[in-house]
């Protein structure tokens, strides 16, 4: 009879060949899983990364290296902000007429609608126009207006934030770059995006500066809230459109460290300040300059 030694012998090997290459797989899965994981988790990080830089609240300042402070007294309230990019002076050349149109970040489209429409090359024959944009929060916003910068060159992007309280800050913007680099030109129109304006007949009511002085007397360049208005005399100004010269918005930026900080859409041109230096009989005086000129 066999022993019992010979018959363990016989038995099947409980030893799996197989073995050691499941520790192998079993250490390649774990490998795998990691890799997977740190994958995962780059790739999280990538996209957090990106949504806080292009959205939210997240607000990229302008470089300081490449921008212009400007500093705007109201009253005893000192308020600073910076225009991100330098205006050419030589747009100013023999023009009689320089529109800075209040605008927000993200109207590209009325923007564009406007430069194909009364802003377009053969009606600013002797006008230039600027556009006043505020603060861009989306990157994908900060590159369009890169773009657009580059493509029209009639962007002033301050960092300025874009709400209608701030208004106000825009207007001072858009006279601080009229008296900086245009202050040979002689008139100065402030509007919004939602306003046309006929600046050829605007510039050629200005050549004829009877009659446009009738019409400053008047009060009125237009028949509707959305037309021009031209500091009225009895008035507050509520249309979001007023003509200056180049003498008046120099005062305006200097009476307006006098005065408080106003709300108002047109607190340049808001009653108080109006009243006080009786800035219509200065627009009218100018007029009639020009003509004796």
């Amino acid at each position: 009879m066999p022993s019992s030694t010979q018959n363990y012998s016989m038995l099947p090997s409980t030893r799996c060949n197989d073995c050691e290459m499941t520790t192998v797989d079993r250490k390649s899965s774990f490998w795998l899983k990691l890799f997977a994981v740190f994958i995962v988790t780059f790739a999280f990080c990538q996209y957090l990364c990106w949504f806080l830089a292009s959205g939210g609240n997240n607000h990229r300042p302008i470089d300081a290296a490449i921008s212009t402070r400007i500093n705007a007294f109201f009253g005893a309230n000192e308020l600073q902000y910076r225009i991100g990019n330098e205006f050419e002076s030589a747009k100013c050349d023999q023009k009689t007429l320089f529109v800075f149109v209040i605008s927000a970040v993200n109207s590209f489209d009325e923007r564009d609608s406007i430069r194909q429409s009364w802003a377009n090359g053969q009606h600013l024959d002797k006008a230039v126009l600027v556009f006043i944009v505020g603060q861009p929060k989306l990157r994908i916003h900060e590159e369009l207006l890169i773009q657009e910068e580059r493509l029209h060159g009639d962007l002033v992007v301050t960092n300025i934030p874009d709400t209608p309280y701030s208004t106000n800050l825009k207007v001072h913007a858009g006279l601080h770059v009229y008296n900086r680099y245009c202050p040979n030109v002689p008139f100065a129109l402030y509007t919004d995006d939602a306003t046309v304006i006929p600046a050829e007949r605007l510039v050629h009511m200005i050549d004829e500066a009877e009659r446009l002085v009738h019409m400053i007397e008047e009060g009125f360049l237009g028949s509707n809230e959305k037309t021009i208005k031209c500091l009225p005399q009895e008035e507050s100004t509520k249309g979001s459109t007023c003509l200056l010269t180049a003498s008046l918005s120099d005062v305006i930026l200097q009476k307006t460290s006098e005065k408080n900080s106003l709300s108002s859409e047109d607190v340049l041109f808001s009653a108080p300040l109006k009243t006080e230096f009786d800035l219509a009989s200065l627009l009218t005086a100018a007029m009639v300059d020009r003509k004796l000129a």
